[in-house]
């Protein structure tokens, strides 16, 4: 019987530590969203955009102007042909972002080089930094002619912020269930 109860109470005890360090390492995902191509060659197509997303480990500050310093913890865009992320590509230098009052991302520079066999290749940008410098560009590779860009739109992003709660309400349900199941083995029959 008291093994029993030591062995519900290190539960306890290892779920909540459990839950306290799965909140504490939530991720800030920034979610890009560009228009269609309006210049294209094969194989890209007006149908074919950027998207992406960056993922900070926590959420970026706010009024932040033209910072260089932010480093995203991952990264993954895709122009509809080819998929550049964290595995297979770099951000070439950094990355420039500007945010809102709210930490909202609302001007940019991101340059993601892809590592194609035997050199670097790949290349997505996508851009605002002002009237005169918005875009969206990819290639599979510079030395050839397949390329997508759109020159005048700038796309939108979008942040999902964590939930740790979420986490802390689950682990109380669990918890208890957890109580009312050794309550009912430790309460004498009647």
């Amino acid at each position: 019987m008291r093994a029993t109860r030591l062995a519900v109470r290190l539960f306890i005890a290892l779920s909540a530590a459990w839950l306290s360090v799965a909140g504490a390492q939530a991720n800030y995902t920034y979610t890009y969203t560009g228009n269609n191509f309006t210049n294209v060659a094969a194989p890209y197509t007006t149908n074919d955009k950027i998207t992406g997303k960056l993922v900070f480990l926590q959420g970026l500050a706010p009024n932040l102007d033209n910072v260089t310093d932010e480093i995203p913890a991952a990264f993954s865009f895709s122009d509809g042909q080819q998929t550049l992320d964290s595995q297979n590509a770099f951000i070439n230098g950094s990355i420039t972002l500007s945010t809102n009052a709210q930490g909202n991302i609302i001007q940019w520079y991101i340059e993601i080089w892809g590592d194609a066999p035997g050199n670097m290749s790949a290349l997505l940008i996508t851009e605002n930094l002002g009237v005169n410098s918005i875009s969206d560009m990819s290639t599979p590779d510079i030395d050839a002619e397949p390329f997508g860009s759109n020159l005048d739109m700038a796309g939108t992003w979008k942040v999902t912020v964590p939930e740790p709660s979420t986490g802390y309400l689950l682990g109380a349900g669990i918890l208890g269930l957890a109580f009312l199941g050794q309550r009912r083995r430790w309460t004498p029959a009647r």
